[in-house]
């Protein structure tokens, strides 16, 4: 399972900071300033051990993650999502960025997966709800799941084997204000 792996976070480390890799890849997430809010214990028996709290403004990210384990033409990215609060701007509620796409989630709860392609989920996501969202991508197609459904599709992500390396968690790199970043929980994130 690992093996195949480009990243693992179950974000069971406590309050660790950061957030350890289990792929065994030795990716590391630097958390902003004050770090997510907390970790802290879902109640739902969906989610084991700990999740990521996240709040606007702070986020977890990698800038220089390695290429050697990343396969920019087939893979997928798994995560489980608990959003408290949806912003109200197109760009809001970036909940990863997973070196083949932005998952994020919109105003309206629907989920918009943004690479070389665009497409937007047709279901919604519900507020303080967990649900799991997974991409895959073969080269020509993408698709995506929500909660073990097929969704919708879209096409090629057109990933990059030139990316630098960026793994995001709960927001973009950088952000320091409300904006972008995702207000709720995040967990058992891994990129195949």
């Amino acid at each position: 399972f690992a093996a195949e792996a480009y990243a693992i976070f179950d974000f069971d480390d406590g309050a660790a900071n950061p957030p350890t890799d289990k792929s065994g890849n030795g990716i590391t997430l630097g958390c902003t300033a004050t770090a997510p809010t907390s970790y802290s214990t879902p109640t739902s028996d969906l989610i084991k051990g700990r999740a990521l709290s996240l709040v606007p403004g702070r986020s977890c990210s990698s800038t220089t993650a390695p290429k050697y384990n990343f396969n920019p033409t087939t893979g997928s990215a798994s995560i489980w999502v608990r959003p408290r609060a949806l912003g109200s701007g197109a760009g809001d509620n970036h909940v990863a960025y997973t070196r083949a796409a932005w998952i994020i989630l919109l105003p309206n709860g629907k989920v918009n997966v943004i690479g070389g392609v665009n497409f937007t989920s047709s279901a919604s996501l519900s507020l303080n709800t967990w649900s799991h969202v997974l991409i895959t991508w073969n080269g020509a197609v993408s698709k995506l799941y929500i909660n073990g459904k097929l969704d919708t599709t879209g096409g090629d992500l057109a990933i990059s084997t030139a990316d630098a390396g960026s793994i995001y968690v709960g927001g973009w790199g950088g952000v320091t204000g409300g904006g972008v970043s995702l207000d709720g929980l995040v967990d058992q994130f891994v990129i195949y």
